[in-house]
């Protein structure tokens, strides 16, 4: 598991509906979350019962998983998982034909998302082709036992999600790009936010709060280190 993960994903949490998209089955998603204790185990038998309902004939096809609410010692929870399937085949000039992830299976069932406060965290650049202004290239974790003790992306990568929360009302104003020049340029803020043993949380503009899923009969589902180094840009 790669250094502060769960560090960052207590601290999006605050802010943010955490979503997880990966380019594999979600058999191997489900998987991987329960080898890294993301999820209760019991959430996960849950989402794989519904999985093989969804695949009943009576039942039309869904890109998108819902996680049902649960209960968690986690500070933090997963609502949203998606795998492959959502993923669609386009042509790059550089590339050729690829698969990329297309926000809009997202932001069309759930419209209180959109290109406003969504940010996509990815270790490739293609797969958000279809959205570039919501995405940002991360670096791969590769070579854990040399790299595990000095990987501080995830770190940093927190406090970014902290600032545009906190500053930002509209994330199609950001140059993700330069997401690191952002932390350095506003990182006072968060350092006055520590100091201050009184200070209000931060802005919550960012969470929609639980999924309402309109399409399911009206169920609601539950739907990333402060100092002055300096760190490259993806």
């Amino acid at each position: 598991m790669r250094p502060y993960l769960y560090e960052m994903l207590t601290r999006a949490y605050v802010n943010y509906d955490i979503a997880i998209w990966s380019a594999t089955s979600m058999t191997w998603i489900l998987a991987k979350i329960g080898q890294m204790n993301l999820i209760p185990k019991s959430t996960i038998d849950t989402v794989r019962q519904q999985q093989v309902e969804s695949r009943s004939p009576a039942q039309t096809p869904d890109l998108t998983t819902n996680i049902p609410h649960y209960e968690t010692d986690l500070p933090f929870k997963i609502c949203l998982l998606v795998d492959s399937d959502a993923m669609i085949s386009i042509y790059l000039e550089e590339h050729g034909v690829k698969e990329v992830k297309p926000l809009a299976v997202i932001w069309n069932r759930f419209p209180q998302y959109g290109p406003q406060n969504t940010i996509m965290f990815d270790d490739v650049r293609r797969n958000f082709a279809m959205n570039p202004q919501s995405g940002l290239r991360i670096h791969s974790y590769r070579d854990a036992h040399v790299n595990y003790s000095t990987d501080k992306e995830l770190l940093y990568l927190a406090d970014y999600l902290d600032l545009i929360a906190l500053l930002e009302s509209d994330f199609t104003k950001l140059n993700h790009h330069k997401w690191s020049s952002y932390v350095q340029k506003n990182r006072r803020h968060l350092h006055r936010k520590r100091r201050s043993p009184t200070a209000a949380p931060m802005a919550s503009q960012v969470r929609a709060g639980e999924f309402n899923d309109q399409d399911d009969n009206d169920a609601v589902d539950s739907s990333g280190h402060t100092g002055t180094q300096s760190f490259p840009e993806p």
